[in-house]
């Protein structure tokens, strides 16, 4: 093991696996700030994520910790990477540690740049040279934070204008604080090939409409901002941006393109327009563009963890990663069978995560911690209300005329609707959130027919919502 070397965490929560794969099994849970003794990197994964090997010091356990979720420290040259420093500590002999000195690609000083630009949305950074300098703003004016090895990778928050050098600054979530490096030093995946277009002069806006379309497919902006684009690739002109809770008209939506993606065809102030899929929620009868009679999926946002995985076989839903908060607006008229408030979640945090088996089962069965769903809602429909393949697949797997279909959206934020209570089409019935057992921002999604909820036979919610994504 190398001397010395640490990943540090620089998210709240982060998931040590037993194999350097995201879809293994957890063995702990290391939290921000945390030094974890580092041994080794893994190649490149199927997302191109490098996994760092740790120990974590609470239960001497070994395991996997993706690259973007912590920060190594220390010397790690022996693991063939760079350190980034972190700030001086206090070793066990009581006497303080001065950071590792760092070594700077040499550079010309200059003034920092202007305002920055803040982006969102599946925008990556990755460091394309030996050592890239992190700073503490959008010049060589600013501090150094750190340095980053080739092959790190980052979420890019914000760009900045152009420096009197002609660069511009990217900045992202560095050691629980915001770093900068140069964009020569970096090259950029995801949503943000054409990223420069973002730094355009500024041009009134029209607010959107203060009332939705009543009728037709709509596509709701589930995130901050996403791109809108001209044709459907990352790779073509930004015509602008979509706004959270902004809802476009969908004029057709694409097969699988190059990317991997389908995209929505929308009119964007007047035209064509395309947002990837992944990034909005359909509203509305759009079963003429899908070929698809299913629901449209509740949330925007990638699947997180899927129908019982081998890993998990008692994961009975589907998870999606929200990044914050978004509104829940039901896609079929239905009646509120559950609406349960966790006492236990009106705290900070408002969840509990363990990996401990037993802490588990307690959470499960403890009606304060919402047996483990924190805030959530059960819906209930009839049988014949649901869209038709899903009935003729529900009566294949058992399901008789007087059963009812229940659909669960767990570890909510917010609740607005209350048992008993009879709601329609496009009802906002709350917001997802991190509460209950749950270590991110995300909604667990659960469907299932029967009687009642408590007896219903689970299946997978892809048979009554489209939310199988190319």
């Amino acid at each position: 093991m190398p001397d010395n070397c640490y990943a540090v965490v620089t998210v709240d929560a982060a998931n040590i696996r037993v194999q350097p794969q995201a879809e293994t099994s957890i063995v702990g849970i290391a939290r921000r700030d945390e030094r974890l003794p580092a041994h080794r990197l893994s190649n490149p994964d199927a997302e191109n994520f490098t996994w760092i090997r740790v120990t974590l010091p609470a239960n001497n356990m070994q395991g996997w910790i993706r690259e973007d979720l912590a920060q190594l420290a220390g010397d790690c040259a022996k693991l063939g990477a760079l350190s980034t420093t972190v700030e001086a500590r206090v070793d066990t002999a009581g006497t303080e540690s001065e950071p590792e000195p760092l070594v700077s690609p040499p550079e010309t000083e200059r003034q920092p740049a202007t305002t920055p630009e803040v982006l969102a949305g599946d925008c990556r950074g990755e460091v394309s040279v030996t050592a890239a300098t992190v700073r503490s703003g959008a010049g060589l004016a600013h501090s150094i934070r750190g340095v980053l090895s080739r092959g790190n990778q980052f979420v890019i928050v914000s760009i900045a204008p152009k420096d009197d050098q002609g660069f511009h600054w990217f900045s992202f979530e560095f050691n629980g604080d915001t770093g900068w490096v140069r964009e020569d030093l970096v090259k950029m995946t995801g949503d943000c090939l054409n990223l420069f277009t973002h730094l355009q002069p500024e041009a009134d806006e029209t607010p959107p409409p203060d009332e939705r379309p009543s009728d037709g497919c709509l596509a709701l902006v589930g995130l901050p901002r996403v791109s809108v684009r001209a044709l459907p690739t990352t790779a073509s002109a930004r015509l602008g941006m979509g706004l959270k809770d902004e809802t476009y008209g969908v004029k057709d939506i694409t097969a699988p393109q190059t990317d991997g993606f389908t995209w929505v065809e929308i009119d964007f102030e007047g035209q064509d327009g395309y947002i990837r899929s992944d990034l909005v929620t359909l509203l509305g009868d759009c079963a003429a563009f899908t070929n698809d009679d299913r629901l449209a999926r509740p949330v925007a946002g990638r699947i997180t963890q899927g129908f019982r995985p081998s890993n998990n076989p008692s994961h009975h839903g589907v998870d999606f990663g929200t990044g914050g908060p978004q509104e829940l607006r039901i896609a079929l008229d239905a009646t509120i069978d559950r609406a349960h408030f966790c006492q236990n979640c009106t705290g900070d945090p408002p969840n509990y995560f363990t990996s401990d088996p037993e802490q588990q089962r307690r959470i499960f069965s403890d009606t304060n911690w919402g047996f483990g769903y924190g805030h959530h809602i059960v819906l209930s429909h009839r049988l014949e209300d649901i869209p038709r393949s899903a009935q003729a697949q529900l009566r294949r797997m058992g399901a008789s005329e007087t059963d009812r279909v229940f659909v669960l959206y767990a570890h909510l934020s917010e609740m607005r609707v209350s048992v008993g209570e009879a709601i329609i089409l496009d009802t906002i019935i709350g917001k997802t959130g991190n509460t209950g057992f749950s270590s991110a921002e995300h909604l667990h999604l659960e469907t299932a027919f029967g009687s009642r909820w408590g007896s219903a036979t689970k299946f997978h919610p892809a048979i009554l919502f489209n939310i199988i994504m190319a």
